[in-house]
């Protein structure tokens, strides 16, 4: 289910010095959040990918105020942030690129024909079918669309419709969510 959210009162930054691990930060429902397919955290600032209104949000974190939107190629799906950009994908299997400010600065034909599930490891994207099911190859592609690495997973028996790459973990790893189940 999609824009199942609901607002609580302003937090206070200082608040969450103190707060434990896995604390809730704050739940908001404006911006509508209805037909987020993407989101990623910037600084300070939130960006989420709404795919009914092809756009790119920025959104205070703490207050939950939409700050901007911009308009962005259609049907987008999967949001990664490479340090610089904003890499945002599509059902057509295009990345694109854009800066904070929500300007295109380029893009690329990826090998995920469809919507991708999408991450950048500090180096290199790594992508793969969203809706494919538990067979799909992860890709790891560079900024041109070509392919450095394939790997294959047999640890699960579902989609993985978004992921995210956590460096901190020893050799790295992807954490993978779909509709039902986290990875």
């Amino acid at each position: 289910r999609t824009g199942d959210i609901r607002q609580l009162p302003h937090r206070n930054p200082e608040e969450d010095i103190n707060r434990d691990s896995g604390d809730i930060i704050g739940e908001y429902f404006t911006p509508n959040p209805n037909g987020a397919t993407g989101m990623v955290w910037v600084g300070e600032e939130l960006y989420v990918v709404s795919y009914d209104y092809n756009e790119l949000r920025r959104v205070n974190l703490y207050s939950g105020q939409l700050l901007a939107s911009y308009p962005i190629h259609e049907c987008p799906y999967g949001l990664t942030w490479d340090g610089e950009y904003l890499w945002i994908g599509s059902c057509y299997g295009d990345v694109y690129g854009y800066d904070t400010d929500g300007n295109q600065i380029g893009s690329f034909t990826s090998p995920v024909w469809d919507y991708p599930a999408l991450t950048w490891d500090g180096e290199y994207f790594l992508m793969r079918y969203a809706f494919l099911g538990p067979d799909a190859e992860i890709y790891r592609v560079d900024v041109n669309g070509s392919i450095i690495d394939t790997y294959t997973t047999s640890d699960y028996s579902h989609d993985m419709t978004q992921m995210v790459y956590v460096p901190g973990h020893p050799d790295g790893e992807i954490w993978g969510i779909n509709s039902w189940i986290e990875y």
